[in-house]
């Protein structure tokens, strides 16, 4: 992944496709403008998307992008961090 890191103790959680969808996701994409991008349907995003919010337990993509910047999968700034404790997103 080019702007995040993977923490080993968690590689094998996420596919590599589910991976790149959620660094996708923590820029700021939608599903339809990342389809083109990574060579994929819609649905088959939609797909992946729901399996990383049953993997991670979010409600929304708001709270998989906290999720990720918390558990390590991107590196974000540490406001959100701190947000994301003061939510009570999951962690792994």
């Amino acid at each position: 992944m080019s702007n995040g890191y993977i923490r080993n103790a968690e590689r094998n959680r996420l596919t590599p496709a589910e991976l790149a969808l959620l660094e996708m996701l923590c820029q700021g994409y939608e599903l339809k403008q990342a389809a083109p991008r990574m060579g994929k349907s819609w649905r088959t995003l939609q797909c992946q998307m729901n399996s990383l919010m049953r993997i991670t337990r979010c409600k929304s993509r708001v709270q998989l992008g906290i999720w990720a910047v918390m558990n390590g999968y991107y590196n974000g700034p540490q406001q959100c961090r701190e947000l994301a404790i003061k939510l009570g997103v999951p962690q792994l």
